[in-house]
């Protein structure tokens, strides 16, 4: 498991530098309108998970996430 881990890691922030680019290149209503559409989905999508009894975290799907400075 740790090697999955120090791989995520590794690929992270390339990752991030290529959405954030990819972003860029939308102007900000768009991105808004990208937010919005994306945090609907978030909603239906821990709904769901939820619903099928699976073992999240006390912050659904978001829970998952480690952001480390």
């Amino acid at each position: 498991m740790e090697d999955i881990v120090a791989e995520v890691l590794r690929l992270l922030p390339e990752q991030v530098g290529y959405e954030a680019s990819l972003l860029a290149g939308l102007g900000a209503a768009r991105q808004r309108e990208l937010a919005g559409i994306l945090g609907e989905l978030l909603v239906v999508l821990e709904g769901r998970l939820g619903g099928l009894g699976a073992d999240l975290p006390a912050g659904g799907v978001r829970g998952y996430v480690r952001v480390t400075a």
